[in-house]
């Protein structure tokens, strides 16, 4: 599992910039794609979050090969948490 969130003081660049993360990851094959929606706590130091959650099968997908895939398709400004803790 991973869980990918995004930041903006802007609600609606926020909104859309998961939108277009998600369109793409959804090209992935073997992934599956939950979001975005907003994060537990949507919105954080004048930032609003969305927050998109990406699971595959560890027995069909090598978990380095899914990270260097997901490393090629995320901007720097987007946080990636592979196995987080917790999906909130």
């Amino acid at each position: 599992v991973a869980k990918l969130t995004i930041a903006d003081s802007s609600e609606p660049k926020a909104m859309k910039a998961a939108s277009a993360m998600a369109k793409k990851l959804k090209t992935l094959q073997g992934v599956e794609i939950s979001g975005p929606t907003p994060a537990f706590i949507p919105k954080m130091k004048g930032k609003f979050r969305q927050v998109i959650l990406i699971r595959w099968n560890p027995h069909e997908h090598k978990p380095l090969a899914i990270e260097r895939k997901l490393a090629g398709i995320i901007p720097a400004r987007w946080n990636v948490d592979v196995s987080p803790a917790s999906i909130l």
